[in-house]
């Protein structure tokens, strides 16, 4: 990556991300991972449908990373500022950053090398999804006994 700042084309979610949302762009992703490569490349609506899928997973990435680290960030500086706050190893920040980068020209990958990342996507969003939302669950203030007066 570059030091060079990027305007992403992937929008930002308005609502409350919860799990459900996460999973449903997950299962996007994975739908195209059960398809054989030639299969992948002859299939463009599931082909879009996968790409819309991991633009879907940088949102809530994105949204719920804003959200733990209590300012707004860009989608580059994100994996560095994670990993700088100990949400997410150096390496997985490497990871990340190298697919925040493919994310944002999903539309204009080469096909199979779209298809040959599809897997990775799937394990390092989830992987970073569930050390974003662990880290967020902890700075939640503790939730009161509704048995105490």
């Amino acid at each position: 990556m570059t030091g060079l700042k990027r305007k992403t084309n992937i929008s930002w979610r308005s609502k409350s991300v919860n799990l459900s949302d996460f999973w449903e762009f997950y299962s996007w992703v994975e739908a195209a991972v059960k398809l054989n490569p030639d299969e992948f490349i002859k299939n463009e609506p599931l082909r879009k449908k996968a790409i819309e899928g991991i633009k879907g997973l940088v949102a809530i990435i994105v949204e719920e990373g804003v959200k733990l680290l209590g300012r707004t960030t860009s989608v580059d500086e994100l994996p560095v500022m994670l990993a700088s706050a100990r949400v997410i190893k150096g390496s997985t920040a490497d990871d990340l950053a190298e697919l925040l980068e493919l994310a944002q020209k999903a539309d204009e990958l080469d096909v199979s090398l779209l298809y040959s990342n599809l897997v990775r996507f799937m394990e390092v969003f989830e992987e970073v999804y569930f050390a974003i939302a662990e880290n967020l669950k902890e700075k939640q203030p503790p939730e009161k006994d509704n048995m105490s007066l």
